[in-house]
């Protein structure tokens, strides 16, 4: 979780962005946005009143379960808190997936290829 923490220094308001962990949890390979909805409520949301009316987004890779406006984790969120709610498709993801995607259709020596000068400029 990312979050803002404002100190005073020298009689300055300092701000500050702050990344915490706030649980781990195990999830299974078909999870629903129902499932992701009820660990952000627990893990988060249900820690303090202020965290629930502050929530602002969340950031993710556009899975259906994430960024579905129903029922996805993103639609749920919409439904059940109060103020604005920003949602953003991580766009390292998602060009690391087109990339990704895009090689399978290179011919297999040309994938080949690839791979060596990869390997070979990631080696020591």
């Amino acid at each position: 979780m990312k979050y803002l923490e404002e100190t005073h220094e020298n009689k300055l308001l300092k701000t500050q962005i702050k990344n915490q962990v706030i649980g781990i949890k195990t999830l299974g390979e078909n999870s629903t946005g129902k499932t992701y909805f009820e660990l952000v409520e627990e893990k988060i949301l249900d820690l303090d009143e202020e965290i629930r009316e502050q929530f602002l987004g969340i950031t993710h890779d556009h899975a259906s379960n994430l960024s579905g406006s129903k029922s996805g984790l993103v639609g749920l969120l919409r439904k059940h808190t109060d103020n604005y709610f920003f949602d953003l498709c991580d766009p390292c993801h998602h060009l690391s997936l087109c990339l990704t995607n895009s090689l399978h259709l290179l011919p297999e020596n040309i994938r080949n290829f690839i791979d060596n000068i990869h390997n070979h400029f990631i080696s020591p």
